[in-house]
């Protein structure tokens, strides 16, 4: 007799989709007479329009957006829905207490009694559905909760590590996921404003987000595929900062708070960005494209050799053990170079990584973009004299030492940048995310080839192994062989 499986629908999960759909955002705005600033009108559109497409939403937002009017109406909104769950976590008792105090004064000027409050605990109950807030501290109390919506709010103020994420996955169950699209139906909300690059992973969620998402039709919102959606504001984005506002604010402030609180980008702080000329609008290609675009001209456009139609193709190495290794494929069209393709592992024998460069070499070699990898155009770290050895010798892939002179080098890749003939394939976002975040020490700004050991900031959890082999690469290129290199001094950069 064969068996029957057992489908049981949860009814919890199921009451509270039956509800979710039928409470506007956009009508509780209308309610409490207060008109959405962009934030909050791509806010709406999630939770009015697209419930079932996402799973989380990460906000960058400046001063002056509404970040706790936005969520303390999304925890009235909660609180207005059948058996629904709110946790909210946040820097200090004093934020706690400031989002809690909105939603109970919202909650007063809609003509509602909670049906039970604990102002000590910063907790309270509408009906069926309850409301929880505590400090990044004490999160712990929260686990075994059930809950609809998180909100880690200050998200870039605390320590939030990946752990917090891990901590609080399994209180999204209860209220499973939308048949259609398998998002969950529980959300998680991040949003503060900036700070420092990777000081905490909420800049990891932000800066992983540059992987052509789709714009949706709010200003600024973007989604994945896997439903997480980004959001990144600053003070000239909202319409509750006069010009005259924003410029006594720009006079009275620092310029590191004014980039992060009030324009919302994370900065390097106490150090300078490597690639300060690296914009991603401009140095970045679609690889489709250009493929079309260079047609049936491939000889007449690119540096090629004598012997084949292809494209001449050049690779840059880094070597590393605990760290990645990491090998980077690029091409020259048109005097430009360009980066077309991008590998890291970590904790790889010689045997291995000569593996890995040989698939990438034979990729490239064979495909519909073809590279001619000749002997001369392979560059690794120049420290790694044995493995330089291993491969040439052993594995038959011939390698030579790259450029290494790291002031130079950093102002050759900022001047190939800055006149467009430095591209990056935009589907390498890991490469864009290294590139963006790379940064000297405060200590040898002016001054590197003076100091001794190791001049980049190393920032936990991040590894750059793939813009040094890019550097070794680009570099090389532009010193030995003439091609990009509009040099500029590093103090005119």
């Amino acid at each position: 007799m064969d068996k029957v499986k057992l489908q049981i629908a949860n009814p919890l999960s199921e009451q509270y989709k039956k509800h979710t759909k039928t409470l506007s955002l956009h009508k509780l705005f209308d309610m409490l007479a207060v008109v959405p600033t962009p934030m909050q009108e791509g806010l709406i559109e999630l939770w009015d329009s697209r419930l079932d497409e996402f799973n989380e939403v990460n906000i960058a937002a400046s001063r002056r957006q509404g970040k706790t009017f936005s969520a303390s109406i999304l925890v009235i909104r909660e609180l207005l829905t059948v058996n629904s769950s709110t946790m909210v976590i946040s820097k200090s008792a004093k934020s706690v207490a400031v989002l809690f105090n909105e939603v109970l004064r919202m909650l007063r000027v809609l003509g509602l009694k909670p049906t039970k409050v604990n102002s000590n605990q910063y907790s309270l109950q509408l009906n069926d559905s309850i409301l929880k807030c505590t400090v990044h501290k004490t999160m712990e109390t929260l686990l075994g909760n059930k809950a609809s919506l998180i909100i880690l709010d200050e998200a870039g103020t605390y320590g939030y590590t990946e752990d917090v994420d891990i901590n609080i996955a399994p209180m999204r169950l209860d209220y499973g996921t939308y048949t259609a699209t398998n998002k969950f139906v529980a959300k998680i909300l991040r949003i503060s404003s900036p700070r420092e690059i990777g000081s905490d992973f909420y800049y990891d969620f932000d800066s992983g987000l540059r992987g052509r998402p789709k714009r949706l039709a709010a200003t600024k919102l973007f989604i994945t595929e896997q439903g997480i959606v980004s959001m990144k504001l600053g003070i000239y984005d909202s319409p509750l900062a006069s010009p005259e506002l924003i410029e006594s604010i720009k006079a009275a402030t620092d310029k590191e708070t004014f980039e992060t609180e009030y324009l919302a980008n994370f900065i390097h702080m106490n150090s300078i960005s490597a690639f300060n000329m690296f914009n991603s609008d401009i140095n970045t290609f679609n690889m489709e494209e250009l493929i079309g675009n260079i047609g049936i001209s491939m000889e007449s456009l690119g540096f090629t050799s004598n012997s084949t139609s292809r494209f001449k193709g050049f690779l840059g190495l880094d070597v590393g053990y605990r760290d990645n290794s990491a090998v980077i494929v690029g091409t020259v069209i048109d005097n430009k170079i360009f980066i077309l393709d991008s590998f890291a592992k970590s904790h790889m024998t010689s045997k291995e990584f000569a593996e890995a460069i040989q698939i990438i070499i034979d990729k490239w070699t064979y495909g519909k973009f073809p590279l001619d990898f000749a002997e001369g155009a392979n560059y690794i770290d120049p420290s790694a004299a044995l493995m330089s050895a291993d491969l040439t010798n052993t594995y038959d892939i011939p390698v030579m030492p790259g450029f290494n002179k790291v002031r130079d080098g950093i102002s050759l890749m900022n001047s190939a940048f800055k006149n467009g003939n430095l591209m990056i394939n935009e589907d390498l976002t890991e490469l864009v995310d290294q590139v963006s975040m790379l940064a000297y020490k405060e200590a040898i700004v002016g001054s590197i080839t003076r100091n001794v050991g190791d001049p980049f900031v190393r920032i936990k959890g991040h590894h750059f192994d793939s813009v040094h082999a890019m550097r070794y690469m680009v570099t090389s290129i532009q010193q030995y062989w003439g091609i990009a290199r509009e040099y500029d001094t590093w103090e005119s950069l």
